[in-house]
């Protein structure tokens, strides 16, 4: 009785050093993981801040098989920006990190761990250069995810299922255009808007060029030759391809308010914008009835810009972090995970919201566990990584990016209006 009596104590006072983290419904996943720390074993506490729930369940995977090391999980929605504005550290963060250059003294290189991994060649290089500040490798990228287009299941000829993949921008607005049928002025059917869902709209800025790109200590700049086309091929997508604005919104009034999902089921729009993570956690009797296709331009898919990475700040359990970081990376550790989640209905797509940072991975382990991306992983030369990018970018894309070019969709707002609109925003920021 009275070690039971000790191991809740001790359960408790790990609970209570660690109160920031709790998340209601990671609750009972995380206590689990506190009190498996209190069975008597000599172990060293590792210490990990997150933005990505779901590592929980692959914490409690990793405290079981080993006695060496139990990592204790934090969540925190910011923690670069915890980091910059506490004394305290933990031992390894694993994150939506961006390449933030002001704590970027405060982190360990780790090019030791890429090589312990199986070298730089297993992973996808490019991804890799997201993590380097000044030649050094920061952060090491762990998972990344993909914007998709679905549409309805189509009738599969002869029996035989589509091998596509790719979609181009030109063929959603000309079948989308095709797509649309109206009753004398009401619009009945619409293929597709890109005013839909903004993230498609930058996704459209990047097919086209569109590059924002480091430059400096918390600055940056980009191609401004290409903004001006770019808001005027939206804007003649609503005006010309779908009869104006006005159409458009009294369409999304009549019909809008149902998931997407449903609307391309029943056949009321053609195609729906969506991510490779969120395709994933649509209900199967969603997801059976519905195709999918990466966009692309010039056979070029980009890379969404939160990219999960993990860095090891200077001070801290060395030893720990990189046994746990060595742990998650391997190729047969994320399969142990990617079927522990299924397993467990974890609601997360693949490793830590997306695909894995190893090439192997993707080709090989993703087709076995979610049949419908057979055939349908990009290869590394398709994929269009981001640039490194300042640690507001985030707040920035979405306040004053997206916003530009929703109203240059919809013909609202000067061209050349997108200077300005950061210039007030930093302004206002303070950098």
């Amino acid at each position: 009785m009275q070690q039971a009596r000790n191991f809740i104590q001790c359960g408790l006072a790990r609970l209570g050093r660690h109160t920031t983290f709790l998340v209601r419904p990671l609750l009972a996943g995380i206590l689990v993981l506190l009190f498996a720390g209190c069975s008597g074993r000599e172990t060293q506490s590792v210490v990990v801040w997150t933005d990505r729930p779901e590592l929980a369940a692959y914490l409690e995977l990793f405290n079981s098989e080993q006695s060496a090391y139990f990592a204790e999980l934090e969540y925190h929605e910011d923690p670069l920006r915890l980091l910059r504005t506490t004394r305290r550290e933990p031992d390894i963060i694993i994150a939506r990190l961006p390449t933030d250059t002001r704590s970027a003294d405060r982190f360990r290189a780790l090019e030791s761990l890429i090589e312990a991994a199986g070298g730089a060649s297993t992973f996808y290089q490019d991804l890799l250069k997201t993590g380097q500040v000044e030649g050094r490798q920061l952060f090491v990228p762990l998972s990344f995810d993909l914007p998709l287009i679905s549409f309805k299941h189509p009738p599969a000829p002869d029996g035989h299922e589509s091998t596509d993949m790719y979609i181009g921008l030109d063929e959603i607005r000309e079948r989308g255009e095709g797509f649309n049928r109206h009753s004398g002025d009401r619009p009945t059917h619409m293929g597709f808007s890109p005013r839909w869902n903004r993230e498609f709209l930058y996704i459209f800025a990047r097919l086209h060029g569109l590059e924002f790109r480091h430059t400096g200590i918390e600055s940056f700049d980009w191609n401004r030759e290409l903004t001006p086309a770019i808001g005027e091929q939206l804007a003649s997508w609503v005006s010309e391809s779908n009869r104006g604005l006005e159409t458009e919104q009294q369409f999304e009034r009549r019909y809008l308010n149902d998931p997407k999902q449903q609307l391309l089921i029943r056949e009321r729009i053609l195609f729906a914008y969506d991510t490779a993570s969120g395709f994933a956690l649509q209900p199967a009797a969603f997801r059976s009835e519905l195709e999918f296709r990466w966009p692309t331009q010039d056979g070029k898919l980009p890379v969404l810009d939160e990219i999960v990475h993990i860095g090891m700040p200077r001070t801290g359990n060395t030893a720990g972090a990189e046994v746990l970081a060595s742990w998650l990376l391997e190729p047969a550790n994320q399969e142990r995970i990617i079927v522990d989640s299924l397993r467990k209905r974890v609601r997360s797509f693949g490793i830590a919201g997306g695909f894995s940072s190893r090439v192997a991975v993707n080709e090989i382990v993703f087709p076995r566990h979610y049949s419908y991306l057979s055939g349908r992983i990009p290869p590394p030369e398709h994929l269009q990584f981001p640039g490194r990018l300042p640690s507001y970018w985030p707040s920035l894309r979405t306040e004053v990016i997206l916003p530009y070019l929703h109203d240059r969709s919809t013909g609202a707002g000067s061209a050349n209006s997108l200077e300005s609109r950061l210039r007030t925003w930093l302004l206002r920021r303070g950098d």
